[in-house]
């Protein structure tokens, strides 16, 4: 069976008030979703005419320069870059945008609601992984979750752990969508690594153990582990 993606677009204007404006430091990167991406362009204007140093940020994964998905955040933009500006509604997509580690604000055209989002969302989730690192680090029983999802099967890089870490014992759940009480048939786990959709780090407090993405394991790789695995790491990264 043939699967049809269409583009629904919102037909509302996009315009920031000049209070909102002036809240934005100078250098800005801007992502938005599917629904408002054809506005993009009228916020730069907006923008830069306002004397602001704009960039158009792309997701690893994004068919379109700054369109963003739920799983395809962008997790480490420009350097030059001082916040990200997310147009759009809901707080699902924005709360991706935190990995970026850049001060982020919202705003919603349909609402026409303009908000800073809390950093401390962001410092609670640093908090969790360093926490699941550690278990990783020093645990011996390892549960790889993988997904059959288009876009979300990565089970090459959960292999690629073997190579990195051989001491570990590596049990691989391969399911389409993680079901979390299923996962209380392995007490003997004690640590696993998510390599489907990351934003599953939101449901943190449902897994009865520790887990960690794979992509934060990556990231505390050196170039020669890296290199190794064989994978392109990091996988949300594009500035357009």
């Amino acid at each position: 069976m043939k699967t049809f993606f269409i583009e629904a677009k919102v037909d509302a204007e996009i315009l920031l008030e000049a209070a909102h404006v002036a809240q934005l430091p100078m250098s800005i990167g801007l992502v938005t979703n599917i629904q408002h991406l054809h506005r993009l362009e009228d916020v730069r204007t907006q923008l830069e005419a306002a004397g602001k140093r704009v960039t158009i940020i792309k997701g690893f994964h994004s068919k379109h320069a700054g369109q963003m998905y739920g799983c395809d955040f962008p997790a480490n933009t420009d350097s030059d870059i001082e916040a990200v500006l997310f147009i759009g509604t809901g707080r699902f997509h924005p709360r991706g945008t935190l990995a970026s580690g850049k001060e982020l604000f919202v705003f919603d055209p349909v609402n026409r609601h303009f908000y800073r989002l809390d950093p401390y969302e962001a410092e609670e989730e640093q908090r969790k992984i360093k926490a699941a690192y550690a278990k990783f680090l020093h645990s011996t029983e390892i549960g790889i979750l993988v997904s059959t999802k288009p876009g979300q099967l990565h089970l090459k890089a959960g292999q690629a752990l073997k190579r990195i870490y051989p001491d570990k014992n590596y049990y691989y759940l391969v399911s389409d969508t993680v079901d979390f009480t299923e996962l209380q048939n392995f007490p003997f786990i004690e640590c696993y690594v998510n390599t489907a959709c990351p934003r599953m780090m939101e449901d943190y407090d449902k897994f009865s153990r520790p887990v960690i993405n794979i992509e934060e394991l990556m990231r505390n790789l050196g170039p020669e582990q890296r290199a190794a695995t064989k994978h392109p790491y990091p996988l949300y990264t594009q500035v357009a």
